[in-house]
């Protein structure tokens, strides 16, 4: 028996069998090998809200920014996926006091989920009736929020004219759960680059002093003996070990020396004859150039790179792409000959 409704009026239509009847018309919803198909999407797909959580928690490095840049507590992003990976029947991600780290199946996954996301935004993007975006978040670290940007802003603005720019300067962005567009410029070493980051420099690191600490305490003549010289840190003594290692130096003694925040801190203690910093000349260009800081020893080392990732729903919006452009270009410009060069 079908029934049919009508107007709201549920009407019984005649049983009839059709045995044998080879000119019997079934609706395309009855067909087995439809019937089949969509039986065989349903087994090959995950639950799809355990896809949106696996691919924020990558993307953003923790569960907790997962579930901010959603807008559910925490502890939902870790039941999707714990659920996602029993499903998939393997590991797919570890999670540890600094986040979350990939397995290889997860790596690949991820980024077969970025693709499928990306697809999926790109077609909602042609269909869907466009919506003027006003307010963009523009995440940056400290260091080159302060010394880089900051001079450059009344360009930046005209790169984003008729939007909402904020810039926020940490090393940790806060994304927040009302699906703000964001861009954000990071550094660290190339294996720790999220995934989609685009390269924006690769700065050479050097130290620098003041010509009064230098006059006070002599330069010193060696590399090795540079590093039982009070040397400023930014966060811990991680990035000068990292250096001293790249220039074959092991410090036999622990590094000495204040910690400060971040560079710009580091720089203004510099400036002021506290010690020697490590910098770039992205950093430190001005400085440099008006002989408040002087350049220790002629060296070409390369710790990391500034990368450049943005929210998935303006990645590909004109004005970002823009931006990124121009990003790449003026970073360029800085101190060619000796700052940095892009592979």
């Amino acid at each position: 028996m079908i029934n049919i409704t009508v107007v709201g009026q549920s009407i019984p239509r005649y049983s009839v069998s059709m045995a044998g009847h080879r000119n019997s018309r079934k609706s395309p919803l009855e067909s087995p090998l439809q019937r089949a198909d969509l039986s065989i999407a349903n087994w090959l797909l995950p639950p799809l809200n355990t896809l949106r959580a696996f691919e924020a928690t990558c993307r953003t490095g923790s569960m907790r920014r997962a579930a901010d840049d959603i807008g559910v507590d925490h502890t939902v992003i870790s039941h999707h996926n714990r659920n996602l990976q029993s499903w998939m029947k393997c590991k797919l991600l570890h999670t540890g006091k600094r986040g979350v780290t990939l397995t290889p199946e997860g790596e690949l996954f991820f980024q077969k989920v970025t693709q499928a996301f990306e697809l999926l935004a790109s077609a909602t993007e042609t269909i869907r009736p466009s919506s003027q975006l006003t307010k963009l978040q523009l995440w940056c670290m400290p260091g080159l929020a302060s010394r880089w940007l900051t001079p450059r802003l009344t360009e930046i603005e005209a790169l984003f004219s008729g939007i909402e720019l904020s810039l926020l300067a940490s090393a940790k962005p806060t994304l927040t759960a009302n699906n703000e567009p964001y861009v954000i410029i990071g550094y660290g070493a190339p294996c720790n680059h999220p995934a989609h980051a685009q390269v924006l420099a690769r700065p050479r690191m050097f130290p620098v002093a003041s010509p009064e600490w230098l006059r006070r305490n002599g330069c010193p003549n060696s590399i090795e003996s540079m590093s039982r010289r009070p040397l400023i840190h930014e966060e811990g003594a991680q990035q000068w070990l990292d250096w001293f290692s790249a220039n074959g130096v092991i410090p036999m003694e622990k590094l000495t020396g204040p910690t400060l925040s971040d560079a710009t801190m580091g720089l203004d203690g510099a400036a002021s004859g506290q010690g020697i910093a490590l910098t770039s000349d992205l950093m430190a260009g001005s400085l440099l150039h008006d002989g408040k800081l002087v350049e220790l020893f002629n060296t070409e080392t390369f710790l990391g790179e500034y990368y450049c990732i943005a929210a998935p729903r303006v990645l590909r919006a004109k004005y970002i792409v823009n931006f990124i452009g121009w990003l790449k270009a003026e970073l360029a410009k800085v101190s060619a000959a000796s700052a940095y060069t892009l592979e």
